[in-house]
């Protein structure tokens, strides 16, 4: 939750100047972590415990995620670097 309110709070400040502040949130993903996590808790515990909670009952690919975010910026868009911060996307 804090860094939806980071996101809301940079996109209100920055909203003047024509840039959006974007925020992903998008659950499990299959990846190196995840396949770790998976082989800690053991498939039994992953396939009753995890999966119910997840509404399409599979983790997401990172592919997947990358489509949303390519298909959502515009095509001027410019991003900011860094992994700490939430990724502020609009046009100049």
């Amino acid at each position: 939750m804090p860094l939806i309110g980071l996101t809301t709070s940079v996109s209100a400040e920055v909203a003047s100047q024509g840039i959006r502040g974007n925020l992903r949130c998008p659950g499990i993903i299959d990846t190196p972590m995840h396949q770790r996590l998976r082989e800690l808790i053991g498939d039994d515990v992953y396939d009753k415990g995890v999966l119910p909670q997840i509404h399409l009952k599979r983790a997401g690919a990172p592919e997947e995620i990358a489509k949303t975010v390519v298909s959502s910026a515009p095509m001027r868009a410019v991003t900011s670097p860094g992994p700490r911060s939430p990724r502020m996307v609009g046009s100049p």
